[in-house]
């Protein structure tokens, strides 16, 4: 009795709250399979599917691609902006928006053979001026209701890419939410969801394509029924009583009909006679599948012909621009403040220039110009971070004390060397742009590792000066 008295004030708390009404046709089965491994996941309570289109300049995410927990819709900070933010998603460019920078950020790293799930936190985005929000701050919405960890996994079905976004609270036990175990649910459950959305526009025409047979069918046997020409006219009554009845059970394209569909070409048949009853002219409506070798290269070559040309398209497209702002501006104080910090460092470069001129030869203050516009105009940046700095700087000169040394030809190692320090960076994840010079640099001075220790020290300098 105590306990019904205790939780009674929360049953009818719950009870009062409106009820949540879906966009979405609850019976659509992309729907159904995000919600299921919403509900399934551990610490989850949303789901988004966002997919690229043909030429590559745009992701959106379907009208039935997403789903959130109803419960944390109800219990979330703020109940009215998590509903808005759940039903209302504007498409975004590559790299704009929190979509588009995921999808930018991870469809080129997919690999069928290594999935992977890429977590970010969404303050460090919504705080960080490099990132274009776009017009609806979709980014920073889903901040203010309490979302705090997104976890992203690209997918590629049937030429069909795009990224699949779990989104969980900010106090979420991220233990738990990053276990192996949880890791692998939510890797098996993009690939259900991207399969899903890639035999989606298939599965709507086979759908239309088998409920017009189905008419067709009950048409036939109804006619024939009346007119009595049928000597077995027992098998066309039951033909049409279960044709009628699989009729009237597809209410919807994704409702389970009341008779496997396998069974309907079977029905089909018996129905769809000759005049004569025989069935004697009667032709089989489904087609041989395609064999042989040649069919299957014929195949290869023209889905080898179709994504060249895709990429020369998206080639000539993305020189127009994808429509991305730049960076905010710095107001007079910000501005003040990168003036007075450069000025004081390219100084201190310019007295370590002449300290160290008999030591080592030819070196540029200049050459840390780039990393000082990154630190102090682009503070917050992912390049601009103390850790991307010296471990650029340091891969790139070790990449050109590397080529330095091997015997070709000065134009070629200085154009391998820079390719290499660059796709080194890229891979290693440790991208500062200004940094791959220096594996131009040492291989064109033919630089020495007392060369290498003497910038990385110029470098510390710098960045002491800038970080203090």
């Amino acid at each position: 009795m105590a306990d019904q008295q205790a939780t009674a004030p929360v049953i009818a708390k719950i009870s009062s709250w409106p009820q949540v009404h879906h966009q979405q046709n609850p019976d659509d089965l992309l729907f159904r399979t995000i919600k299921d491994a919403g509900w399934h996941a551990f610490g989850i309570i949303s789901i988004e599917l966002w997919v690229s289109n043909s030429d590559g300049l745009k992701v959106s995410r379907p009208e039935s691609g997403h789903w959130m927990d109803p419960l944390f819709m109800h219990t979330c900070l703020n109940p009215e902006l998590a509903r808005k933010v759940n039903e209302n998603a504007l498409d975004c460019a590559p790299g704009e928006s929190l979509a588009g920078l995921l999808f930018t950020s991870t469809s080129k790293s997919w690999n069928y053979e290594q999935s992977k799930v890429y977590w970010r936190l969404i303050n460090s985005m919504v705080d960080d001026p490099f990132i274009e929000q776009g017009p609806d701050k979709r980014m920073k919405k889903l901040h203010d209701i309490g979302i705090g960890f997104v976890a992203t996994v690209p997918f590629r079905f049937q030429r069909r890419s795009g990224i699949v976004i779990f989104m969980s609270r900010t106090s979420v036990d991220t233990v738990m939410l990053q276990s192996k175990k949880n890791e692998e649910f939510i890797l098996g459950a993009t690939d259900l969801i991207g399969a899903t959305y890639a035999i989606q526009e298939a599965r709507k025409d086979i759908s239309i394509d088998k409920s017009a047979r189905l008419r067709s069918a009950v048409e036939q046997v109804r006619a024939s029924i009346r007119e009595k020409k049928h000597s077995e006219s027992g098998k066309s009554i039951f033909a049409m009583s279960v044709l009628a009845a699989m009729a009237s059970s597809r209410k919807s394209n994704d409702q389970q009909p009341l008779v496997e569909e396998g069974t309907i070409d079977q029905l089909v048949s018996l129905t769809l006679l000759s005049k004569d009853g025989k069935g004697s002219n009667q032709q089989s409506f489904r087609e041989s599948p395609m064999s042989g070798t040649n069919e299957k290269k014929l195949g290869q070559l023209r889905a080898l012909a179709i994504d060249l040309i895709q990429h020369l398209r998206k080639s000539v497209l993305k020189w127009k621009g994808a429509g991305l702002k730049a960076p905010p501006r710095q107001d007079w104080q910000d501005s003040f403040i990168a003036f007075l910090g450069i000025f004081i460092t390219m100084l201190a470069l310019d007295r370590v220039d002449v300290s160290l001129n008999d030591l080592l030869h030819n070196f540029e203050p200049g050459w840390y110009a780039g990393t000082l516009c990154i630190v102090y105009s682009l503070t917050s940046a992912p390049v601009g971070q103390p850790s991307q700095i010296v471990l650029a700087h340091l891969w790139c000169s070790l990449v050109g004390l590397a080529f330095e040394r091997i015997p070709i030809p000065t134009f070629v190692k200085l154009a391998l060397s820079t390719a290499f320090g660059v796709s080194g960076m890229a891979s290693l994840g440790i991208m500062h742009p200004p940094a791959a010079s220096f594996a131009y640099i040492f291989v064109l001075e033919s630089y020495t590792v007392f060369s290498l220790l003497m910038i990385l020290f110029a470098g510390e300098e710098c960045l002491f000066i800038c970080f203090d």
